[in-house]
């Protein structure tokens, strides 16, 4: 066979999708056309955990943008003709499910890890609730804010490499990278202008995934101030039309000089979607909304600190946050502590993000 033939044949088998039987297996159910990337890639991750931990082999089922990330390479196909005797939706992850036969798991957005809370809030008033299990409240009054899955890739750095491996761009991306001689914040703000499914009546009452802008100045005075004023590097990262703006009343309202604001200039976010989630993760710190996108982007980096609001009441027709909590990972002890600006003395943060800022250098 000349080589030139066989060369191409070769190439030929190794883009050729090999699937291979197996009778139980982990997969990700419940994504849509709708389903927006954040979402996508949550779901993603749970099931990787869920297979990781319980030492059950992953089957890939692809989703809307898979094709753009190594797991699309890398992981193995699921035969859509596959049958198996028990299909188990799992709601609840639990250490008794382990590897049985042909049996297939099912691992959604919905599907709880363990060790985090999940917020709700009515029309009238803010509340929050400490539970279990999704069922107890209603679907469209939730926020995931996906601490089971961020304190499950700070305790075992195996699955978290494994994770950032599966989650690399095929493709090149040019990202944006923040300065080196001050500490960087990437801000990242939800909005509903650019994503169509966005009912009305989500952005009236979810507080915490459409933050108001008044939480982010709010949250930036208080970094810095934490900070000594030392000089920061805040980069705006949204899916509004008009980042430039955004960033520019965002600057005013915090009206502080040592503070360097910027944004990317074009009102078409769906252009920097890749762009946003690889370069927020390369930042020192992240003041999120509770957004899946941000979420990600969070699981994938190696921040010092996460700021994320926790809590909102309603008034006179306004969203106010009132409760605002600070993620903050032990990347040597491999634990996730959770505080806030008013539990410690002035200074507090700032030696523990020096702390963190030298293990991420390390």
């Amino acid at each position: 066979m000349p080589t030139k033939l066989l060369v191409i044949l070769l190439l030929s088998l190794l883009q050729t999708t090999i699937i291979i039987p197996v009778d139980c297996a982990v997969v990700v159910t419940g994504l849509d056309s709708k389903s927006r990337l954040g979402d996508q890639l949550i779901t993603y991750a749970k099931a990787k955990w869920f297979s990781y931990s319980h030492k059950i082999p992953f089957l890939h089922r692809p989703f809307t943008n898979s094709k753009n990330f190594k797991l699309h390479e890398k992981e193995q196909f699921a035969d859509p003709h596959a049958n198996f005797e028990n299909v188990i939706k799992i709601r609840h992850d639990r250490p008794h499910y382990t590897y049985r036969s042909s049996t297939l798991y099912k691992v959604g957005m919905d599907t709880y890890l363990g060790g985090y809370s999940l917020a709700w809030g009515s029309p009238s008033v803010g509340h929050s609730y400490h539970i279990g299990l999704r069922e107890k409240l209603l679907a469209d009054s939730l926020f995931f804010f996906a601490d089971d899955l961020y304190e499950k890739v700070i305790e075992n750095p195996e699955f978290a490499a494994l994770l950032r491996e599966m989650l690399e761009p095929i493709q090149p991306i040019k990202i944006v990278h923040p300065p080196d001689d001050r500490i960087s914040i990437a801000v990242h703000v939800r909005t509903s202008e650019s994503y169509p499914y966005d009912s009305k009546y989500e952005v009236k009452n979810q507080g915490l995934r459409f933050a108001p802008e008044q939480f982010y100045i709010d949250q930036i005075r208080n970094l810095s101030h934490e900070l000594h004023n030392i000089p920061l590097y805040v980069f705006v990262f949204t899916d509004g039309l008009d980042p430039v703006g955004l960033t520019s009343r965002l600057r005013s309202g915090c009206n502080m000089p040592n503070i360097t604001f910027e944004s990317r200039s074009s009102p078409i976010p769906e252009q920097f979607v890749l762009q946003d989630l690889y370069s927020m993760k390369n930042f020192t710190c992240l003041i999120r909304s509770c957004s899946y996108f941000s979420g990600i982007a969070q699981l994938m980096g190696r921040h010092a600190l996460i700021i994320r609001p926790a809590h909102f009441v309603r008034n006179d027709q306004c969203i106010v946050i009132d409760k605002t909590d600070i993620i903050i990972p032990d990347f040597e002890a491999k634990k996730v502590y959770y505080s806030s600006f008013t539990q410690h003395e002035p200074g507090f943060l700032a030696n523990l993000l020096s702390k963190n800022i030298k293990s991420i250098a390390a």
